[in-house]
């Protein structure tokens, strides 16, 4: 299936610092992937093209793909297609486009726009029927699997240098493998999960198994922090951890990854956070009374006791 129940437009150049800010008035659309990626509102100005609501927009860079239904009338910036439904549509349907658009971001970069190869862009054939329902059964989402309260004390924590605790390897490819397939390409990304493309099986070289954690090296997003459920490959770009002498599991990922990606401020493209520097890092961790080491079984309790862990379970 394509886009093909919309028309798809692709709107002039239109500079954002060229507007008048009007607080009461249209919003301007640009390429940012927040606030339904709304810029600020400009004052109206009959030159500009006004887009209506329901329309959706889809940024061709910066935050490429991140598609927005937008709820009030619009201006949009340069390099946006602006996506109008044919006929009369559902939110709901239009945001499961936008859901469609957003997991294809990985086939694009700054190097390789999506332009005016999105009218071809290949979507699932079948629309699930949970989209043509009026409200969706969100029941049981936000349930935790342990109805036990659970504290965080601050006083049983220790400091532990990641050699210590975690087995480290190095990502393998400088350049991504050419030909497109089915398997995870984990580069240096903040979204999606760390996949920015994917990869033909048959042409990769290096292969990681799942149940572990990656975390960017280099660039913008260093210390960016993912689990990775499947197999993959990656850049070198990327540092992949397991932990030693104990089995990772979602519940454990889940409490450590929020401690790695708090080391973003520590590292950048000037000092990157290769595995050496790594490997003397240091973490503070809850830990057991008895011989003070990490409580692996307290941090899995702890993620089980919070809202929605039982999404976890999948």
């Amino acid at each position: 299936m394509k886009l093909d129940d919309f028309i798809i437009e692709y709107p002039p150049t239109l500079i954002y610092s060229e507007q008048v800010q009007d607080k009461k008035g249209i919003n301007f659309v640009g390429s940012g992937g927040k606030n339904n990626g709304v810029v600020s509102r400009v004052k109206c100005n009959p030159k500009n093209k006004l887009y209506k609501k329901g329309s959706i927009t889809v940024p061709l860079k910066g935050s490429t793909m991140m598609a927005f239904v937008q709820p009030e009338d619009f201006y949009v910036a340069h390099q946006i297609a602006v996506l109008i439904p044919k006929k009369p549509m559902s939110l709901q349907l239009k945001q499961y486009y936008c859901l469609c658009l957003r997991n294809n971001a990985y086939r694009f970069s700054y190097g390789r726009q999506a332009d005016r190869s999105l009218k071809n862009l290949e979507l699932p054939e079948k629309i699930p029927s949970w989209v043509k329902t009026d409200i969706l059964d969100i029941k049981g989402l936000d349930a935790p699997i342990s109805s036990k309260s659970i504290k965080l004390e601050l006083g049983k924590w220790k400091w532990f240098s990641y050699d210590s605790l975690f087995d480290i390897e190095k990502g393998y490819y400088n350049k991504r493998p050419v030909e497109s397939g089915s398997v995870n390409f984990i580069s240096a990304s903040a979204s999606n999960n760390g996949i920015t493309d994917k990869i033909e099986r048959t042409v990769i070289e290096k292969m990681y198994d799942g149940n572990c954690i990656t975390i960017v090296n280099n660039g913008a997003s260093t210390a960016t922090a993912f689990y990775q459920e499947e197999e993959f490959t990656s850049s070198h770009d990327v540092n992949i951890l397991r932990i030693k002498k104990k089995t990772l599991n979602p519940f454990i990922a889940m409490f450590l990854l929020p401690l790695f990606n708090l080391e973003k401020t520590r590292f950048s493209y000037g000092r990157k956070w290769r595995i050496e520097r790594m490997k003397k890092t240091k973490i503070k961790l809850p830990v057991n009374d008895k011989n003070r080491e990490p409580d692996w079984k307290f941090m899995e309790d702890y993620i089980k006791s919070l809202s929605y862990s039982s999404n976890l379970t999948n």
